[in-house]
């Protein structure tokens, strides 16, 4: 039986993950650096690429911080005491409502995630035209829905914040 690699010439390992205090994201990454080293890793791709995924209205990228309605992400400090940014090699920052509106889509398809889950999915999505035909795409969810039916998943609280949602989750 033929054995084929996951992991081609071209391969770009991507590694999405919410920013809060820094340290999940900083440490994980560290981590799968160690594992992607070309030479020494168990995992060897020639391209890592590190994406930190926050909310607008946060400061931790050099924002203005304002009122944001997610969750678990973003901060109103410009530099959160875990964030190690020799790590990053990109930022997108995503709206209350793209969070949001992940998680409706994302629950649609039976995957019931919180906020900052929703805003890596919304994140995944916005890059996902740089992703190559061999690339391996990992985005960190790290909430449940389960604790957010009463908030993101509840229509009047939405509406009592301005989000639209009436089309979220639907094609």
């Amino acid at each position: 039986q033929e054995h084929r690699s996951l992991v081609q010439p071209d391969t770009t390992l991507w590694y999405f993950g919410a920013v809060s205090t820094g340290g999940s994201l900083s440490g994980s990454a560290k981590a799968l650096r160690r594992l992607c080293n070309r030479h020494h890793g168990v995992f060897p791709v020639r391209n890592l690429r590190v994406v930190a995924v926050d909310v607008e209205g946060s400061a931790i990228f050099g924002r203005p911080p304002k009122v944001r309605h997610l969750n678990g992400i973003g901060s109103s400090l410009a530099n959160p005491p875990n964030l190690q940014r020799r790590v990053l090699d990109d930022v997108v920052i995503v709206t209350d409502a793209e969070a949001f509106a992940a998680c409706w889509s994302l629950r649609r398809d039976f995957v019931w995630v919180g906020g900052s889950s929703g805003a890596v999915y919304a994140a995944m999505c916005k890059k996902a035209s740089e992703f190559g035909p061999n690339d391996i795409v990992i985005g960190l969810f790290p909430d449940t829905g389960a604790i957010y039916a009463h908030t993101i998943y509840s229509p009047k609280w939405l509406q009592e914040r301005g989000l639209e949602y009436t089309s979220w989750g639907k094609t």
